[in-house]
């Protein structure tokens, strides 16, 4: 995982704790009603409570088991936190990548987990390179312009 990808994982966690007694507040309101059994307003902050400590412990899970790398390889090879252009063969369309942990997969900000099958098929591969990637429409021809 970046460091950047760690922070802001730890920035939801310290988000989603402050909540808690939000939430506790909510509960005690909903059950001053008295009526357990068909109190919609109670049901739904106890579901609301068991999602957020749900999520907490989630990611208490996942930064305890976080590596953290560099923001950026060693621009030889493609690893975790390089940014890559790569040349669709078919098409001739560059797109740019950085390939980052699971956790901090966000296609629209052009960041790609290394479990996926694009990032899967760069990973430890050099400028030059050329890959084939099965995606669901079909296979990828790519080739390695750049890595950063």
């Amino acid at each position: 995982m970046t460091a950047e990808g760690y922070a802001a994982l730890q920035q939801e966690l310290e988000s989603l704790k402050a909540q808690r007694p939000l939430i506790a507040e909510e509960i005690r309101r909903a059950a001053l009603d008295k009526d357990f059994r068909e109190n919609a307003p109670l049901q739904a902050a106890r579901e609301k409570q068991s999602h957020l400590e749900t999520r907490i412990r989630e990611l208490e899970s996942m930064l305890r088991r976080a590596v953290i790398v560099g923001e950026r390889g060693d621009g030889q090879r493609v690893q975790l936190g390089s940014t890559v252009e790569v040349r669709n063969l078919a098409s001739g369309a560059i797109m740019r990548y950085t390939i980052v942990g699971p956790a901090e997969a966000d296609s629209k900000a052009g960041k790609i987990s290394s479990a996926s099958p694009v990032g899967r098929a760069l990973l430890d591969r050099r400028e030059g390179e050329e890959v084939e990637v099965e995606v669901p429409a079909g296979t990828l021809r790519l080739r390695i312009e750049r890595i950063e």
